[in-house]
């Protein structure tokens, strides 16, 4: 016997399930679990270049890090300048002492005989045995202002004027031979040097009284010493 539908009440009709309104799996996002390998790459890589993201493992250094290699680097300078600084300065100090030296005496000697001819004239003058003392005591302090101003200036006197760097050795060798015995240094600057260097070696004093300046002062100073001597 089939069922009295007529008998059924009105409250049956909703426990009658009705068609579901939610939208079909079709139209859902997908979840995480359905996403192939392809899509894990590309959503790992959207965040990876969000904004948020400035700390990247390929350029990112701590400051720890940072602070080793700069303490390394200056105790690396310190050490290789405190290293290096004795045997260099040892090596220029014996390079250019003979003929530095050389040199140094040559002023001194110089000086030494102006200062000389002041004392004698200054006593010529004091005693009233010459008229023209005063004139020669007037001329000597002019050379010896002049002398001071020039010879006596360490700055004109090893400038590059009169002086030339070998740059194969870092040598300072005299640029005043140029032109004499043959040798030029602007035309071959490795010969210049070598013969120079061999002069040095062998008579450093010869070398040193060719300087221009010291060589200039030698014959004023002659002169005067024989204008004074010979009234």
């Amino acid at each position: 016997m089939l069922p009295d539908r007529s008998s059924s009440s009105p409250d049956s009709v909703t426990d009658q399930k009705l068609p579901s309104t939610s939208p079909s799996p079709a139209s859902s996002p997908p979840s995480h679990a359905s996403l192939t390998d392809d899509d894990d790459d590309l959503a790992y890589d959207g965040l990876d270049a969000s904004p948020d993201s400035t700390i990247r493992p390929s350029t990112f250094v701590s400051p720890d890090i940072q602070r080793l290699r700069r303490d390394h680097s200056q105790q690396g300078y310190l050490e290789g300048v405190t290293s290096g600084k004795p045997s260099s300065v040892q090596k220029g100090f014996d390079d250019g002492y003979p003929l530095g030296s050389e040199i140094g005496l040559c002023v001194g000697r110089i000086i030494g005989i102006l200062q000389g001819l002041r004392g004698f004239v200054s006593s010529q003058a004091a005693s009233g045995t010459s008229k023209s003392t005063d004139n020669e005591l007037a001329k000597v302090e002019r050379v010896e202002r002049h002398l001071r101003a020039e010879l006596m200036d360490l700055p004109v006197l090893f400038g590059d004027k009169y002086w030339a760097v070998n740059k194969a050795t870092g040598e300072v060798l005299p640029r005043w031979i140029s032109g004499s015995n043959g040798l030029s240094i602007e035309r071959d600057e490795n010969a210049y040097f070598e013969a120079v260097r061999e002069m040095v070696e062998r008579d450093p004093g010869v070398v040193a009284r060719s300087h221009p300046l010291v060589q200039s002062w030698i014959l004023r100073i002659e002169e005067l010493r024989d204008s004074i001597l010979s009234t």
